[in-house]
């Protein structure tokens, strides 16, 4: 069997776009190259054979996809935590300015 995954992977990677509709015009090219083989294997074909690549290929769209989310998913809670830190920071420096400033102030008062 075809390994689709590699295949369509390496499709998208190479693409100026990994957009969702960038990947699903890519998905639907695939789907119509397979159809077409598919046809023209005719008679030598299996009818169940053609279902197993068919669905082959929908497997290898789905875990691309999952993989992108996860990615996605991925991305967005790094930066969730990356904000929280920079933040956590921004609240460290007042609290370092604050007892700096009243450092110089018991100074003054000296």
């Amino acid at each position: 069997m075809i390994d689709y995954f590699a295949i369509l992977s390496k499709a998208i990677n190479g693409t100026q776009s990994t957009s969702a509709q960038a990947r699903a015009e890519t998905y639907q090219i695939a789907r119509a190259a397979l159809k077409k083989e598919l046809s023209l294997a005719g008679s030598d074909l299996r009818a169940d054979k053609a279902e197993q690549e068919l669905a082959a290929l929908e497997r290898a769209i789905l875990r691309i996809e999952v993989l992108i989310a996860q990615n996605d998913e991925g991305r967005a809670a790094l930066q969730r935590l990356r904000e929280k830190q920079r933040k956590r920071a921004l609240d460290q420096d007042e609290v370092a300015t604050i007892a700096l400033l009243r450092n110089v102030k018991a100074v003054r008062s000296l």
